[in-house]
């Protein structure tokens, strides 16, 4: 008997299993990236079929490079090719890079040529990861400018741009430098329309949440607050969910944060549980910096001082209140209790 690939065989019966031969793994001749199906082919031709950014221009970024750092009179007309390419140079990593050194170098009028010639593909852009810086800077020089012809090719996708890596960091900018657009307005109704909670708890939607809690309408602040409301510690000790808290905290009307607060103190021991915890104690911290409540916050740490200086955020916390009192608004009123 011999051992053959862990089975026990009768020699003369059959012939030994052949070795094994290594075969490659399979490979796809075209690769997609995650959410966005950005495709890399040497192929320019089927890619323009297809109607996606592709690879073919990025090789001229090294040439374009020399040139610019050569300066003199070659810049301009540089520059004005390198703009000619952004609709493809602006999906790579080296070449948003260097469109962004040719946007230092533009004039007014060849910026607004830029934007032009990026219609039609703000939403691609908004969740790729290298388009998406030029977005938030347009946003940030140009304002208005922009912010509208960016804002009308988001609608009817804010729901999903929310939860996106990428294009949750656009919403936030087009939010707090366009609050009162209609537009920008119907923007931020989509994100809250099907599930605020989802919103709240994602990582990155939650970004989304706390900068409309502090530049969209009092409707839109509701809807996240009662998200927050309906189940207060599990938001406030949740990864990414206490930061929606501090937000709603510190960004909402001073009654409506009061509510907040109340809530969130209302359950037994919640502040010390709260202060003990890894997430947790940055909504002990805001609670500390509400003028309404700060002294019932402080007043529960008081008490359970002692439970606080045996655990690792507690301390931390009691020493940040011994070192810079002013973390709580009641603190110096109570003579540094």
């Amino acid at each position: 008997l011999v051992v053959k690939n862990t089975f026990i065989c009768e020699v003369g019966i059959e012939a030994l299993s052949p070795t094994s031969v290594g075969r490659p793994r399979a490979q796809t001749e075209q690769t997609f990236c995650r959410r966005e199906r950005y495709l890399v082919l040497d192929d320019c031709e089927a890619a323009a079929e297809l109607d996606v950014p592709t690879a073919c221009g990025i090789d001229l970024v090294p040439e374009l490079q020399a040139a610019l750092a050569l300066g003199g009179s070659a810049v301009e007309s540089t520059v004005a090719s390198i703009l000619d390419l952004v609709g493809e140079l602006v999906f790579h990593s080296e070449g948003c890079q260097l469109v962004h050194q040719a946007l230092e170098l533009a004039s007014t009028t060849q910026l607004r040529s830029l934007v032009v010639k990026l219609r039609g593909a703000f939403r691609k852009a908004a969740c790729c990861p290298h388009a998406h810086h030029l977005l938030l800077k347009l946003v940030h020089d140009f304002g208005a400018e922009v912010i509208a012809g960016i804002v009308s090719e988001l609608v009817g996708e804010g729901s999903n741009l929310a939860l996106d890596p990428f294009a949750c960091a656009v919403l936030c900018s087009l939010f707090e430098f366009s609050e009162k657009d209609s537009e920008t307005i119907a923007l931020m109704d989509e994100v809250l329309a099907s599930d605020v909670n989802v919103v709240c708890y994602h990582k990155h939607g939650h970004k989304v949440a706390v900068a409309m809690l502090h530049h969209g309408l009092p409707r839109h602040k509701s809807q996240i607050l009662a998200s927050l409301q309906s189940d207060a510690q599990r938001a406030s000790r949740h990864r990414v969910a206490a930061n929606v808290m501090v937000g709603a905290l510190s960004g909402c009307d001073e009654e409506d944060a009061k509510q907040l607060a109340i809530t969130i103190m209302s359950a037994p021991g919640a502040v010390k549980s709260l202060a003990c915890h890894c997430f947790g104690q940055t909504v002990v911290r805001a609670l500390l910096q509400l003028p309404d409540v700060s002294a019932q916050a402080l007043q529960y740490l008081d008490k359970s001082k002692a439970r606080l200086q045996r655990d690792r955020f507690g301390s931390l916390l009691l020493k940040e209140l011994d070192t810079h009192p002013s973390l709580a608004v009641a603190y110096a009123t109570r003579g540094g209790a």
